[in-house]
C-alpha cells in the first residue's frame, strides 16, 4: 500500500513504480536472480512494463505476465487487430536497442 497526498493522482506509473520496488526490496537478495512480476490491466503502462524490462541484469532475470478480464468488446478489437496484421505484407519492426523483440499491441478504443 502507497500513501499518498490527498490532491495526488491514484494509479499512476511513478506510484507503481515506486510499490514495486518497494516489494522488491522486501524479497531477501538471494532470491532476487528469478523474477516474476504479474500486473492486472490497472497497471498495464508501457512505461510500467519498460521499466521492468530494465530491471534485468546479468545477474537476475524478470519476467512479467498481464492479464485482465476480457469482455466482448476487447475480443472484438483484438480478433480486428489479427486481421490487420494478417493483411499487412510486414509488420511493424520490433523497437531498436532493445533486448526485447516483443511490442505490446494497441487496441485503439479499448478503455
Amino acid at each position: 500500500m502507497l500513501l499518498r497526498p490527498g490532491n495526488a493522482g491514484s494509479n499512476t506509473v511513478t506510484d507503481h513504480i515506486r510499490v514495486l520496488s518497494e516489494a522488491i526490496a522486501q524479497v531477501p537478495v538471494k532470491y532476487r536472480r528469478k523474477i516474476l512480476i504479474r500486473i492486472d490491466g490497472a497497471g498495464a503502462t508501457h512505461d510500467l512494463l519498460e521499466h521492468i524490462h530494465q530491471l534485468n541484469r546479468r545477474w537476475r532475470t524478470v519476467k512479467f505476465t498481464v492479464g485482465w478480464t476480457t469482455t466482448d468488446t476487447d475480443e472484438t478489437a483484438i480478433n480486428q487487430r489479427r486481421y490487420v496484421i494478417r493483411s499487412c505484407s510486414t509488420r511493424p519492426a520490433p523497437r531498436r536497442n532493445s533486448r526485447n523483440p516483443y511490442r505490446p499491441l494497441q487496441l485503439p478504443g479499448l478503455a
